[in-house]
C-alpha cells in the first residue's frame, strides 16, 4: 500500500445563529401482524401481535370467533373447529390502514372422550370388565387404555380382569390423525372386594344306616358372612352351624355359598361328602383255576371303592381291589373278602375247588447238532395225571402236536423250544428251555508256525475252531508222506512243491469235521559274485560278477552308503579310500539268500581335496588354498590363471577379475595312484549399494532391494535404530 508524505489540511469554521422549534410528524400507519400459533387443537389459545408501520395508536382487532379487541397485542381462544379471518385497522392522528389475512387460524377438532364399562363401583374379585368406548369428534383414532393396576391396552373396546382388591382410576387417551389427544379420567371407578373364602365341617360325614344327622359347620376369613346350604337331598337351608337329617341311603354333594356384606359371594362344592352306605359285600372268580395258575379275582361290593382285604384261605392275602392269586397245591379253598365303607365294615365268602396242573418238562437229543440241517428228537417228560394235549414250539416257527417228536433243523442257529401241556381239567403247564438247540457251523482254520515257505521247510501246525465241545481226536495227513495224530504236530518238507495238508478231527459231542490247506513251497535261492579288480585307485570301478542261482530280484550294498537293484552284472565306482564289505542279497519271491565278502574291495590313496578362502578382506584378488587331501606324498595345484604350485597350502594372487578353474593333482609315490580335485574360484570387487530416497511421516513401513550380484551370498541392512536384517530385500518399520 502507498502512503502519500503530503497531507493536506483544510480548516472550515462556521459560525451562525440558529433558532429551532419542534413538532412530532406521523407518517402513513400500514397495518400488520403475526400470532404466536396459527394451527392447533380446540381450544386453541393464540396471542397476536402488531407489527404495523407507521406509529399507530389505535388498533381494531376481529377474530372471526365473535370477539373483538382494541388491545394492541391481544389474547384470544378459538374453542370451536375451522379457520378463522383475522382483521387488525390501526391508525394514528393522520391515517388509517386495515389487513385481513382469510383463514389465518385453523383449529382442528379435538376428540370427546367418553366411555362406560360393563361394572363400576364395588365388583368382586377376581373380575373381567368390558369397556366401551363412547367417544365422539374422532377420524382414524388410537387408543390407549390404562386400567389402574399397571395393565394398558390399545383396542377401541377392551376388556380387563382384576384380580387383587383395591380401588382403581381408569384412564382413555385417545389421537386423532390431526395429532390431537384428549384424555377422560375416571377416579376410583373399580373398587375391587375379595370374595369370602369360606370352609365345611360336619360332625360325621358316613353312616351305615338311614336316618342319619349330622351338624354341618361354615366357617370364613371375612367377618359378616351369609351362608345358603345346599345338602344335596333337594333340602336347603341358612346360617353358619345346621343340623341336617338324611332320610335315605347314598352319596351327597353339599354346596355352600357364601355372601359377604358387600354382596360378593363365593361358591363351595364338596363332592360325595356325605356317604350312607347299604354295604353289600361281593366278589367273583375267573373262569380259569388251576394249580400253580393266577386265579383272578374281581370286588363286586356295592357301593365300590372302599377299603378291602382279601383271605384266599392258603394264608395268601390282598388289600387291592381286583387281585389275582396262584395256589400252589390242588383242593377247596374258602376265600373270604372284608369290605368297608366309611365306617361300615362286611364280609363275605366263597369256597372254590382248585384244579391239579400237570408240570411240562422234556428233554432233547442231540442239543448240539453236528451239521445243518441237524435232526433232534424231543421226548416230554410231564408228569400229572389226565395229560391229554401237547404242543411243541421249536424255535423256527414250527410246531408240533406229539407226545415226542423228531424235528429236523434246517439251518445254523441257536433255538429256544417251549412245551405246554394240558391236562383233562383244561390246566395247562409250559415249559421254555432257552437257546437249547445250538447248531454250530465250524469255522476252523490250520494254522501254521513258520510262513516262509522256502524249502527245506520246516514247520508246526495247530487248529484253531469255534465249536464250543471239546477236540477229543486229530488224523493229521501231511501231503509228503508223512501223517500224525498229535494236536501240534511238526514236519519238514525237503523238496519245493504244492502240498495239501488235511486234519479230520472229533469233538467230545461225537461230531467229526474234516480240514484241508493247500501250501506251495517254493526254492531257496543260493547268492554268490565275484569282484574285479579288487584293489583300485579312488575315482576307479569294480565289476561284479553276479554267480547267484535260482533268484529273480538282487539288491547290492557295495560298502559305500550306495546300493542298487540291478539283476545283472554292476559295475561301481569308489570316491573313497579304505577296504569296502559288499553284500549280494538274492531273492526267490518270500525265500532269500545273502552273500557277504568282507573288505572285498580295497581303494588306495591319495583321494585329492581343497577348500580356499579370502587371505584377507582388503585384498580380494589373494587367495588362500588348503589342502585336506587324504595319503597323498606330493601335489600339483594349477590356478587357471597359468599359475602352479608343489606347496601344500599355496597363497596365490590372480591379477584380474574373472572365474578360474583350480586343480588340485595328490599323487601317492607307493601306490602309484594320482587323484584329482577341481574347484572354480571368482574373483570380483564387492559394491554394495541400494537405491533411492524416502521421504515419510512416523509410523511407515518402507520396502528396500539392494542390488544383487550372483557373486554376493551375504547381506546385511542396518537400520540405524539399532536393529538389522539379512537379505537381499527386506521391509522395515519406522517408527
Amino acid at each position: 500500500m502507498y502512503i502519500s508524505s503530503k497531507i493536506k489540511i483544510l480548516n472550515l469554521v462556521f459560525l451562525a445563529t440558529c433558532f429551532f422549534s419542534f413538532e412530532k410528524i406521523y407518517g402513513q400507519v400500514i397495518a400488520n401482524f403475526n400470532a404466536n400459533n396459527i394451527n392447533g387443537c380446540a381450544p386453541l389459545v393464540v396471542q397476536f401481535n402488531d407489527v404495523s408501520s407507521g406509529n399507530p395508536t389505535a388498533w381494531q382487532w376481529n377474530f372471526g370467533n365473535s370477539v373483538s379487541s382494541t388491545q394492541q397485542n391481544p389474547t384470544t381462544v378459538f374453542t370451536n373447529p375451522g379457520t378463522y379471518t383475522i382483521t387488525l385497522t390501526a391508525s394514528n392522528s393522520t391515517s388509517t390502514n386495515t389487513k385481513t389475512s382469510v383463514a389465518y387460524i385453523t383449529v382442528n377438532a379435538s376428540p370427546n372422550v367418553l366411555f362406560t364399562a360393563s361394572d363400576s363401583g364395588n365388583v368382586c374379585s377376581p373380575k373381567t370388565i368390558q369397556f366401551t368406548n363412547q367417544s365422539t369428534g374422532i377420524s382414524n383414532p388410537s387408543y390407549l387404555w390404562n386400567f389402574g393396576d399397571g395393565g394398558t391396552s390399545t383396542l377401541a373396546n377392551p376388556s380387563h380382569t382384576y384380580t387383587n382388591p383395591g380401588n382403581y382410576s381408569v384412564t382413555l387417551l385417545i389421537s386423532n390423525s390431526n395429532g390431537c389427544s384428549k384424555s377422560l379420567t375416571k377416579q376410583n371407578f373399580i373398587n375391587l372386594i375379595n370374595k369370602p373364602n369360606s370352609v365345611i365341617n360336619a360332625s360325621n360325614t358316613s353312616a351305615c344306616t338311614a336316618p342319619f344327622s349330622t351338624i354341618f359347620t361354615a366357617s370364613s376369613n371375612q367377618t359378616g358372612v351369609s351362608y345358603l346350604w345346599n345338602f344335596g337331598d333337594n333340602t336347603t337351608g341358612l346360617g353358619n352351624t345346621l343340623t341336617h337329617t338324611y332320610n335315605a341311603i347314598g352319596t351327597y354333594t353339599i354346596q355352600l355359598i357364601s355372601i359377604n356384606t358387600t354382596g360378593c359371594k363365593d361358591t363351595l362344592i364338596m363332592p360325595n361328602y356325605i356317604n350312607i352306605s347299604n354295604l353289600i359285600p361281593s366278589f367273583s372268580v375267573g373262569n380259569t383255576l388251576c394249580q400253580n395258575t393266577s386265579v383272578n379275582f374281581t370286588n363286586t361290593s356295592t357301593p365300590n371303592g372302599g377299603n378291602c382285604l382279601w383271605n384266599f384261605g392258603d394264608g395268601g392275602t390282598a388289600t387291592i381291589n381286583n387281585p389275582s392269586h396262584i395256589y400252589s397245591n390242588p383242593g377247596n379253598y374258602t376265600v373270604k373278602l372284608i369290605v368297608q365303607s366309611g365306617s361300615c365294615i362286611d364280609s363275605t365268602t366263597q369256597v372254590i375247588n382248585i384244579k391239579p396242573s400237570p408240570t411240562a418238562s422234556f428233554t432233547a437229543n442231540p442239543t448240539v447238532p453236528c451239521a445243518a440241517p441237524g435232526i433232534v428228537n424231543f421226548t416230554s417228560t410231564s408228569s400229572g395225571t389226565g395229560i391229554i394235549s401237547y404242543f411243541w414250539n421249536f424255535g423256527d416257527i414250527t410246531t408240533s402236536t406229539n407226545a415226542n417228536p423228531t424235528h429236523t433243523y434246517a439251518n445254523y442257529n441257536q433255538y429256544t423250544v417251549q412245551l405246554t401241556v394240558t391236562n383233562n381239567f383244561g390246566c395247562s403247564s409250559t415249559v421254555i428251555q432257552n437257546n437249547l438247540i445250538n447248531i454250530q457251523a465250524p469255522l476252523d482254520t490250520i494254522n501254521l508256525s513258520n510262513t516262509h515257505l522256502c524249502a527245506p521247510y520246516t514247520t508246526s501246525f495247530s487248529l484253531n475252531t469255534n465249536v464250543s465241545s471239546a477236540v477229543v481226536a486229530y488224523n493229521w495227513s501231511f501231503g509228503n508222506g508223512q501223517n500224525s495224530t498229535a494236536a501240534n504236530p511238526s514236519t519238514t518238507y525237503t523238496n519245493p512243491g504244492t502240498y495239501t495238508i488235511s486234519l479230520s478231527y472229533t469233538l467230545a459231542n461225537g461230531c467229526s469235521y474234516t480240514k484241508q490247506k493247500t501250501i506251495v513251497i517254493i526254492t531257496t535261492p543260493t547268492a554268490s559274485f565275484t569282484a574285479s579288480p579288487s584293489t583300485i585307485c579312488v575315482g576307479n570301478s569294480v565289476s561284479f560278477t553276479n554267480t547267484s542261482s535260482v533268484a529273480t530280484t538282487y539288491t547290492w550294498y557295495f560298502g559305500d552308503g550306495n546300493f542298487s537293484n540291478s539283476i545283472n552284472n554292476i559295475t561301481h565306482t569308489y570316491v573313497d579310500t579304505g577296504y569296502f564289505t559288499v553284500t549280494l542279497l538274492a531273492s526267490n519271491g518270500d525265500c532269500v539268500d545273502t552273500a557277504k565278502q568282507i573288505n572285498v574291495v580295497y581303494v588306495n590313496p591319495p583321494k585329492a581335496l581343497f577348500t580356499f578362502t579370502l587371505n584377507s578382506c582388503s585384498d580380494r584378488k589373494t587367495i588362500a588354498f588348503t589342502n585336506n587331501s587324504i595319503g597323498a606324498t606330493s601335489y600339483l595345484w594349477n590356478f587357471g590363471d597359468g599359475g602352479t604350485s608343489t606347496l601344500t597350502n599355496p597363497i596365490h594372487t590372480y591379477a584380474s577379475n574373472g572365474t578360474y578353474q583350480v586343480i588340485l593333482k595328490a599323487m601317492n609315490s607307493i601306490t602309484g595312484c594320482i587323484h584329482y580335485d577341481t574347484l572354480s574360484v571368482d574373483i570380483f570387487n564387492l559394491n554394495a549399494q541400494f537405491n533411492g530416497t524416502i521421504n515419510a511421516c512416523k509410523q511407515v513401513i518402507c520396502n528396500y532391494s539392494a542390488n544383487t550380484n550372483p557373486n554376493y551370498s551375504n547381506y546385511t541392512w542396518y537400520w540405524g535404530d539399532g536393529t538389522y536384517s539379512s537379505n537381499s530385500n527386506n521391509s522395515n518399520y519406522h517408527a
